[in-house]
């Protein structure tokens, strides 16, 4: 560990909480259950996506049924798992993967 001068003190503890929190998630994700689904509302889809649409871009997918999505009552829910695969359905090939299928 370096010495800290009382100049620095401000970004090193601000550095150890950055890290008590990374490593915070870290355990938390080994203690859930893997098997669980885990569910977003239309806010954590929203973040949880590569490239951070608008809302009214999700209620266009939603209303065409381009996403997949529950409704419970008013509000909509997305599933993690179906969100992925979702995700990995707009995947193109590679041109190995497509000579491997010829």
């Amino acid at each position: 560990m370096s010495d800290f001068s009382f100049d620095s003190l401000p970004s090193a503890v601000q550095d150890m909480n950055n890290r008590l929190i990374r490593i915070e998630h870290l355990l938390k994700g080994k203690v859930e259950n893997p098997e669980a689904d885990q569910w977003f509302d239309l806010d954590q889809l929203i973040n949880y996506l590569p490239d951070h649409p608008a809302k009214p871009t999700i209620y266009g997918l939603v209303c065409n049924r381009k996403i997949p999505f529950f409704k419970r009552g008013k509000r909509l829910i997305f599933s993690k798992k179906n969100i992925d695969q979702w995700i990995n359905e707009g995947r193109r090939k590679t041109i190995n993967e497509i000579r491997n299928e010829i």
